[in-house]
């Protein structure tokens, strides 16, 4: 059986969300996308819909987060995550125009599942998500990240 993953864009400014979006969708990548434009929303967001009364479990996420963002910040947002319970095994990926050596190696070490520096080739984002354990699988009209999970025996 297959899961739905849900894309969270967190990123401020409008015009870096629509060039993700746009690439995503122009590499075929046809799963639900998501735009919060703080960190706070982020949070709201994932506090809603990825744990709680409202969680979804045919449903994850992946989480594409900006560093800078007003109101609570990228780094913020994933130390909140890997501290939450229900949260912290949620896919992190820190998408951000650094890319200095010394904020990669202090974002991994904070626990971000992965770092990708925009713009991002193709095959970078596709390897990166297989290495997270998200299956790219060919649909009629696109790609679809996917996870695999186990039946539930009833």
């Amino acid at each position: 059986m297959d899961t739905e993953i849900v894309i969270v864009i967190a990123e401020d400014e409008q015009s870096h969300f629509i060039l993700t979006r746009n690439y995503l969708q122009r590499c075929g990548i046809n799963n639900k996308i998501v735009w919060l434009r703080d960190g706070q929303a982020t949070l709201d967001y994932l506090n809603k819909h990825a744990k709680g009364v409202h969680q979804d479990k045919d449903t994850e996420f992946l989480i594409l987060l900006d560093i800078r963002m007003p109101k609570v910040n990228g780094e913020q947002v994933l130390l909140h995550i890997r501290a939450d319970q229900e949260l912290r095994n949620l896919p992190v990926v820190m998408l951000t125009c650094s890319d200095n050596p010394s904020e990669i190696e202090r974002y991994h070490a904070m626990g971000c599942s992965a770092y990708l520096t925009k713009p991002v080739k193709l095959d970078t984002f596709l390897n990166t998500m297989k290495q997270l354990a998200l299956h790219p699988a060919k649909t009629q009209d696109g790609i679809k990240l996917t996870r695999k999970i186990k039946s539930r025996v009833s």
